[in-house]
C-alpha cells in the first residue's frame, strides 16, 4: 500500500513510460487501444496501477494518466495474485496445504508452527520521532491455529484460532475484546493498511543503530551497514541468511538492469552478527551469477588455544562457503570463495561465566 503523495514522485515511485515497440511490451497494441510506436506512461497510487498516456493528475484524479485502464475504460488496474489453485495446490506441497473443505491454501512459517509456538506482535507507535525506544503490543502472545496447548502440553482447540480449521480462511477478529480486526496475522496483513491515511508508516526508526559500533553513543540499539551496490544497482537482501560460530552468513541480489532479462548478481556477504563488523571483506562478489542460500561447512578440525585462569578458551575452525549460482552463460555454476579473511572463525568457548551457589551444602545432600 503506497501513501497517495508518492503519485508519480521523483524520488520514490517516479512515473515510468513506454515509447515504442509497444506491440512488444503491452497487449494494448493488439486491444487496439495504442499504436505500436505510441506512449504509455505507468504510475502507481495506494494499491492500484494507472496506465494512459501522460503523466498528469493526482492519485484521486489521475486524469489521463488512467486513461488505458481495463476493458478499454478511464480505471486503474488492480493486481491479483491465484496462488494453490486446484491445479497448483496438488503439486506444490511445500506452499500449499489441503483444507477439509477441498480447496488448498498457502502454508507460511505461522500456519507451520501454530500448533507448537506462541506468536505476538509489536510495533511502533505513529508518533514519528526518534524520542520514544521500543514499540507497543500489536497483538498478543498466543497459539494462532486451531489447535492450542494447555499448561500439561495437552493439544486443545483453540478458541482464539486465527483461520478456520474446515477452509483455511482467515478470521477477521479472533479477539474481539480487542477491537474490530485482532491477531498476530490481521496485523501483519494490514501493515499501511489502517488509520486515517492509507498506506501511512512510520518514518523514523529509533532501534536502528546511531552511529559505529564501537563509537560513542547513548542511543545505540544494534548494528546495520549499506549494501555495497543498494543505490546503483538496486542490490537487496532476499534469500535466507545462515547463523554459523557467530557469524551471520548471507548473499544479495543484484537484478539485470534489462527489466525483461534473465539473471543478475549479487554479494556473498558474512558479518559478526553480535558486532556487525567483518573478517576480510565484508561482501565479495558473485563470480557465479545470482545466488541461492549459502551452504556452510567446517573444513576439517577445530584449534583451541591455552584455557585461561577463568576457564575460557579460544576455539579457531576454517569454514568453507559454498554457493549455488545460475551461471554466467554456461550453465549453473558453484562458487567456494569465503568472505571471511581465510576462511577461519574464531569465538570464545570453554565456561563463558560463573554462578555462585549459596545452598552448596543441601546440593550436596
Amino acid at each position: 500500500m503506497l501513501q497517495p503523495n508518492f503519485y508519480n514522485d521523483g524520488a520514490y515511485f517516479p512515473s515510468h513510460e513506454l515509447v515504442g515497440n509497444l506491440d512488444k511490451l503491452t497487449p494494448l497494441v493488439k486491444s487496439g487501444v495504442v499504436k505500436s510506436d505510441g506512449k504509455v506512461s505507468i504510475a502507481s497510487c495506494r494499491d492500484r496501477l494507472f496506465v494512459g498516456s501522460s503523466k498528469e493528475g493526482t492519485c484521486d484524479a489521475p486524469g489521463n494518466n488512467q486513461k488505458f485502464g481495463p476493458g478499454k475504460t478511464a480505471a486503474p488496474y488492480n493486481a491479483r495474485v491465484e496462488v494453490c489453485s486446484q491445479t497448483e495446490g496438488p503439486v506444490r506441497s511445500d506452499l500449499c496445504l489441503k483444507y477439509p473443505n477441498g480447496n488448498y491454501k498457502p502454508m507460511g512459517t505461522i500456519q507451520t508452527y501454530s500448533d507448537k509456538m506462541r506468536f505476538a506482535a509489536f510495533g511502533y507507535l505513529m508518533d514519528n520521532t526518534n524520542n520514544r525506544y521500543g514499540g507497543v503490543l500489536r497483538a498478543p502472545m498466543k497459539f494462532t491455529g486451531p489447535t492450542a496447548q494447555n499448561e500439561r502440553f495437552e493439544k486443545i482447540a483453540n478458541e482464539a484460532a486465527e483461520w478456520d480449521a474446515r477452509s483455511g480462511v482467515f478470521i477477521v477478529n479472533p479477539l474481539p475484546g480487542e477491537g474490530n480486526s485482532s491477531g498476530v496475522v490481521n496485523y501483519l496483513n494490514q501493515f499501511g493498511r489502517t488509520g486515517s491515511t492509507p498506506g501511512t508508516y512510520k518514518t523514523l526508526d529509533p532501534v536502528g543503530v546511531y552511529g559505529n559500533y564501537d563509537g560513542e553513543t547513548s542511543q545505540r540499539r544494534g548494528w546495520y551497514f549499506d549494501l555495497p551496490d543498494s543505490e546503483s544497482e538496486g542490490e537487496r537482501q532476499v534469500s535466507q541468511m545462515v547463523l554459523s560460530d557467530g557469524y551471520l552468513f548471507f548473499n544479495t541480489l543484484i537484478p539485470n538492469p534489462n527489466t525483461c532479462g534473465a539473471g543478475g548478481g549479487g554479494h556473498s556477504c558474512a558479518v559478526n552478527a553480535m558486532t556487525g563488523l567483518s573478517s576480510g571483506s565484508t561482501c565479495i562478489p558473485s563470480t557465479v551469477g545470482l545466488l541461492s542460500s549459502p551452504l556452510v561447512i567446517q573444513a576439517g578440525d577445530g584449534a583451541y588455544s591455552s584455557t585461561d585462569s577463568f576457564g575460557r578458551r579460544i576455539e579457531s575452525k576454517k569454514v568453507s562457503v559454498i554457493n549455488q549460482g545460475t551461471g554466467t552463460g554456461a550453465g549453473p555454476g558453484v562458487s567456494i570463495d569465503s568472505p571471511i579473511s581465510g576462511g577461519i572463525v574464531s569465538q570464545i568457548a570453554g565456561r563463558l561465566n560463573w554462578r555462585q551457589i549459596t545452598n552448596f551444602k543441601d546440593v550436596k545432600q
